[in-house]
């Protein structure tokens, strides 16, 4: 089981801190041969043939939860071992198929450890709470 930061897996989280601390603290020699240290501001810093610069990154509320109805058991359970239920519940309405691809993608592309009878009731949750309607 991976490590979460507010519903973040810890390797995303860790290298966006590990940039944003890069951006704010290269030391860089100054013109009187001492080391000067970025100070915070959003500019460009360089060390050596690498730039790096200050990013801001915001996540979905990590406090939100899923609806509750059918499946949403199976859905907290299976999904929120990598995804925020916020992250999961910004995504743009899909049609059923498009529901089962991104399930199937979880399972066979990312190796989610989900079985076939949850992966059904996930897809349905899915439809259910973001599906696309028909206009």
């Amino acid at each position: 089981m991976m490590a979460r930061i507010r519903g973040v897996p810890a390797f995303s989280a860790a290298a966006v801190f590990v940039v944003g601390m890069l951006s704010q603290s290269v030391a860089q020699p100054s013109s009187k041969g001492r080391t000067a240290i970025n100070d915070g501001a959003a500019k460009p810093v360089e060390a050596g043939a690498l730039t790096f610069k200050s990013v801001s990154v915001d996540f979905p509320d990590s406090s939100t939860t899923f609806p509750s109805g059918a499946g949403v058991d199976v859905v907290t359970a299976n999904c929120t071992i990598c995804h925020s239920p916020g992250m999961i519940l910004n995504q743009p309405a899909l049609s059923a198929a498009a529901w089962q691809a991104e399930v199937n993608k979880m399972r066979h592309t990312y190796k989610a450890p989900i079985d076939d009878a949850d992966a059904a009731r996930i897809v349905a949750y899915l439809v259910n709470m973001r599906g696309k309607t028909a206009n």
